[in-house]
Order: structure tokens, then sequence, then C-alpha cells
């Protein structure tokens, strides 16, 4: 539960599998999530032992339905927090005003009002780390809106992005829901907004400067 409760204050994510990339964000448990899971599933032994103390034989009717009520409380906790977090991707779609309310932190724009790229990446997604070139170039024409960057992730690794790969524009912090609520399928992707509200949308690639600006005239 450690390990839970030391990710939920970073605002990372727990891999599902040891070569997890970071690009997949809603396939995971946000450490909330995985953190809640333990606590629940800590809550049910004391509960369980407590009830040992009323059953007298191994095969007592009233303990074989105190375990089973144990264990399915041990598995329908988790299960319905997960249910209750926000569908992936219900945000980012076109059309939306999510980033009229949105909070974003570290970012010298207001997303809320004028015309601006919104990059959602993560900085553990090479997918993100490959496309900055690609992104670089976006920033340095000048016919497109000011491109900036947002992720869940910390201060400290969005600094080591830009220096290690070179990107060339801001990166500001956003909570781990807010992303899941944008990501539909795989980092990066690449919104159109104008005063808050999703104009185009571009999943898993960056769009050449014409496609963009195609999108605008709509």
């Amino acid at each position: 539960m450690s390990t839970s409760a030391s990710a939920s204050k970073r605002g990372s994510t727990i891999p599902s599998s040891p070569d997890d990339c970071g690009c997949f964000g809603p396939w995971k448990r946000t450490p909330r999530q995985a953190f809640f899971e333990d606590v629940a599933l800590l809550a049910v032994v004391p509960w369980a032992w407590w009830g040992r103390r009323f059953t007298h034989a191994p095969t007592n009717a009233a303990k074989l339905a105190f375990v089973g009520v144990a264990v399915t409380a041990g598995i329908m906790v988790p299960a319905v927090a997960g249910m209750t977090a926000a569908e992936p991707g219900a945000e980012g779609v076109v059309g939306s005003e999510v980033f009229k309310t949105m909070e974003v932190k570290d970012l010298p724009v207001n997303l809320a009002t004028g015309e601006h790229l919104v990059l959602l990446m993560s900085t553990k997604c090479s997918h993100c780390q490959e496309a900055v070139p690609e992104v670089n170039a976006l920033v340095d024409d000048q016919r497109l809106p000011r491109l900036v960057a947002i992720t869940a992730e910390d201060r400290v690794d969005r600094g080591l992005f830009r220096e290690d790969y070179g990107a060339r524009y801001p990166i500001g912090e956003i909570s781990q829901p807010a992303v899941m609520s944008l990501l539909k399928k795989a980092f990066p992707r690449l919104f159109l907004v104008r005063d808050g509200r999703i104009v185009a949308v571009w999943d898993s690639k960056i769009p050449t400067p014409d496609e963009i600006l195609a999108a605008g005239t709509h």
C-alpha cells in the first residue's frame, strides 16, 4: 500500500506491465484507485477475523456465509470505485468545453480564452519523446496558434523532459482524472482549442500545419 500512496502523491500511474511505455493511460489503475483498493482489502482482514469469534466449527453455515460476504466485499469495493471514475476520453471530443473550467498549473496562457494548440502527453511515453521534433516544428510555424502541452507529471519530470528531448513548448500540469477524461486511446493527442472549446482532435499522431489550418476554418 505504501507504493500506491507514494505514487499518488507524485500524480503518476501504476503500470499494467513491467515494459509499459506510459502511452496508454486509460488502461491502468490510477494511484488513487490502487490506494483505496488496498485500504478496502486490508479492512476486510480484521472484519473476517472478528467474525471468527462467533463461529465454532469449520462447517458452520454462519462462518461460511460470513467469509463469503467478506470475499465479495473485497472484490466489489475496488470494482465499484473503478466504475465511478471518469470514462476515458469522455471530455476529449470536438465540441467539449472542458478547457473553460479545467485547472492547469504552470502554463503561461489561459486555455479558456483565445486559440491554442494543446498537446496531451506523458513524459514517460516513448511516442511523445519521439514526436518532439514534429511538435517543435508546429511551435515554430507563425501561422499556427501557440502550442502548449499538458500532462499529469510533476514539475521535475516536466523539466527533465524538456531538457532531455529539447522540447521548446511549455508543459503544464493537470490532474490524473483530467488526463483520463481527455485521453481516448494513446498519447500523444493534440487539440485545437478556441475559447475553451475543442474544435479539432488528432489522435496518436502530430498533424501537419496545413491540416491544422484546414481544421481551424471549420
